[in-house]
């Protein structure tokens, strides 16, 4: 009998996790699959999660019911445990980005189904090197003007409109849009200029822009790096049109790499997975296919 870990989040999304529960079991269930679930209380102390996460032998899926952030944080956490285990995401948040690329369904019911199917794939992740700290990202890396959005929109708003509750925000800071400077060191280049934004993404959408990126591969062992150059307000207006219908554009850079240093003059707030992440400078590399994923069969990995 195959068994799954199930880890769900109470407060993400429409937080309906916890009266999914039985459900989730039921539909487990008739399919031959014992689960273990576990509410999420507190990623950092949670002794229980971190000694169930060490367990490399006794699951065959770890199944996530939760938005990017939770995803993240418990992907991290498996991969520093050496855990190879296949994971399976439900979409239980805002944008659920990951969820997207993988090309998972939007209900748990259908998220299940393909979990019970057993269809298992494998993708590229990110390592962070900051320092002494190493963190494992499965989405994006990002930093620059409307970055800060995503944390200090409330819940309660991102629960009213989900997404459109972190542009709506947004709005607010368009007249206090600020330089920095940055430097990003790739094996063939080196990228040092004056920017508004810059993302690096191992998929294809960020904060609920889909296709951001529009060629990303999960599984080219590659990471997409995109800079917003500083530019006066026409230009910039002009950039986010291009940016948006994959136009070229003077203040857009592009870069793919499979690893390199980034660097800015100021502190900055920096959003990985969804999350508050490590302070800057990095040091960022793919582990090619470093990820094992239950997916759906539209899905496919060349």
């Amino acid at each position: 009998m195959k068994r799954f870990l199930y880890i769900y989040n109470p407060y993400s999304g429409a937080q309906s996790a916890g009266h999914d529960l039985d459900r989730v079991l039921g539909i487990c269930y008739s399919h031959g699959i014992h689960v273990i679930p576990h509410r999420l209380f507190t990623m950092e102390e949670d002794t229980v999660l971190n000694g169930l996460l060490r367990d490399t032998e006794h699951f065959d899926g770890v199944i996530v019911l939760g938005g990017d952030g939770t995803v993240g944080q418990i992907i991290d956490k498996m991969n520093k445990y050496g855990n190879r285990t296949p994971v399976g995401i439900i979409p239980g948040g805002t944008c659920n980005d990951f969820a997207r690329n993988l090309k998972m369904p939007l209900t748990v019911d259908e998220c299940l189904r393909v979990f019970c199917e057993g269809r298992v794939s494998e993708v590229d992740l990110l390592k962070i090197t900051a320092g002494e700290q190493v963190q494992y990202i499965c989405n994006s890396i990002a930093a620059g003007v409307f970055v800060g959005v995503s944390h200090s929109t409330s819940p309660e708003f991102k629960k009213v409109f989900g997404s459109f509750a972190y542009y709506i925000s947004a709005v607010g800071e368009l007249t206090d849009m600020k330089p920095f400077h940055i430097k990003i060191e790739t094996p063939e280049d080196t990228l040092d200029t004056d920017a508004l934004v810059f993302v690096v993404l191992n998929g294809t959408d960020v904060a609920g822009m889909k296709r951001m990126i529009a060629d990303a591969d999960l599984s080219d062992g590659l990471m997409n790096i995109m800079v917003v150059k500083d530019c006066n307000a026409m230009e910039r207006a002009g950039a986010a049109i291009n940016l948006l219908s994959h136009k070229p554009d003077k203040n857009l850079v592009y870069l793919t790499v499979p690893r390199c240093s980034i660097s800015v003059d100021k502190d900055m707030t920096v959003s990985v997975d969804g999350e508050a992440g490590l302070p800057l400078p990095y040091d960022i590399e793919v582990i090619p296919k470093g990820l094992s994923v239950l997916v759906p069969e539209e899905f496919i990995v060349e």
